[in-house]
């Protein structure tokens, strides 16, 4: 689930363009969605419901 750390520091440095094309690829999506529902569950914890 973790990226690796070859990507990581290539992401960092992605202009808005590259971070776009990054976001279309099949792994930005799941780094996205893993990240969304990590803050999400940790909203619905502090709202405690």
């Amino acid at each position: 689930m973790n990226a690796s750390p070859a990507i990581e520091p290539s992401v960092a440095k992605l202009d808005g363009n590259g971070a776009r094309a990054f976001g279309r690829s099949a792994e930005g999506m799941r780094f996205a969605v893993t990240g969304t529902i990590r803050a999400r569950g940790r909203w619905l914890i502090a709202a405690g419901a």
